[in-house]
C-alpha cells in the first residue's frame, strides 16, 4: 500500500517577518486611539469635576445617522465602551472662574483645547 504524503506548507524567514510586522500594524494604530481616548475622558472628568460643560461632536454625526437620527455605531458598543471612544471634545466651558491651573487639559490633542489654552 502507498503511503500519501500531504504537501508540506513551506514559507520562507522573510516571509514569516513581513506577515508578523502587517499583523503587528493594527494593534498599534488600535492602542493610540484607546490611549487618546482614555486621556480625553480623564480631561473630560476634570472639567466636570471643577463645574464646567463639554460639547461633543460624535463620530456618528461626521459619517452621518441613521433615518431615526440615532447614532451609526450601536448601543451596546456604546454602552460596553463608553462614549469619550466614539465621540469628540469640540467645546470646553470652564464653570468656575477661579480656575489657574489646567494642566489636565495640557495634555490633549485636541485643536479645540489648545486653543482654550492659548
Amino acid at each position: 500500500m502507498t503511503e500519501k504524503r500531504l504537501p508540506k506548507f513551506r514559507f520562507s524567514i522573510r516571509t514569516l517577518m513581513i506577515v508578523t510586522a502587517l499583523l503587528a500594524i493594527g494593534p498599534v494604530f488600535l492602542g493610540n486611539m484607546i490611549f487618546q481616548a482614555n486621556q480625553q475622558h480623564q480631561s473630560v472628568l476634570w472639567v466636570l469635576e471643577n463645574q464646567g460643560m463639554v460639547q461633543y461632536a460624535s463620530y456618528s454625526q461626521r459619517a452621518g445617522v441613521d433615518e431615526e437620527g440615532e447614532p451609526v455605531t450601536a448601543s451596546w458598543v456604546r454602552n460596553l465602551f463608553g462614549d469619550h471612544y466614539f465621540d469628540r471634545v469640540t467645546a470646553v466651558y470652564l464653570g468656575r472662574k477661579d480656575i489657574t491651573d489646567i494642566t489636565p487639559l495640557a495634555k490633549q490633542k485636541s485643536p479645540i483645547l489648545h486653543r482654550l489654552l492659548a
